[in-house]
């Protein structure tokens, strides 16, 4: 049974996964992460607001992880390169299950996760390498999937 994990990024950064395929953690929180994201696990994929311009404060994608971690030691992500910077470490390749444009705050009410919050961006950050129920996340996929 797979975990269903959300994972934030900038739209740069996302484009980057979404061409090559591959996920990038590093800070505080990869060491984490490489000990719970496991290969079948599926990482929901929310773009934050900063620099963005088509994925603006959504959740864009579901990818299923399908490799174990690895290390790298080149700059690769659009930020890294930009800052001439190695910033994630330990890579994991992904397989697209679904895309879309979906805003938190337009299926909060559907969400456990979001039950009793008032500010559903900050539940995100609160579910940062924790896993979130399966039927969350199956209705966040869904959503993704009849966009797409």
């Amino acid at each position: 049974m797979p975990s269903y994990w959300i994972v934030t990024v900038n739209e740069a950064n996302f484009r980057h996964i979404i061409e090559h395929g591959v996920y990038g953690c590093g800070g505080r929180m990869c060491n984490r992460m490489i000990n719970k994201v496991r290969p079948g696990d599926v990482l929901i994929v929310y773009v934050n607001k900063n620099g963005c311009s088509k994925y603006c404060g959504v959740f864009a994608a579901a990818l299923e992880a399908v490799s174990d971690w690895f290390n790298t030691e080149k700059p690769q992500f659009p930020d890294e390169v930009a800052g001439g910077v190695l910033k994630y470490v330990k890579l994991i390749r992904v397989r697209i299950m679904a895309m879309g444009s979906v805003k938190p705050k337009d299926i909060a009410n559907e969400l456990e996760i979001f039950r009793g919050r008032k500010k559903p961006w900050v539940t995100l950050y609160y579910y940062a390498m924790k896993p979130i129920p399966q039927k969350d996340a199956q209705t966040i996929i869904n959503k993704l999937k009849s966009q797409g």
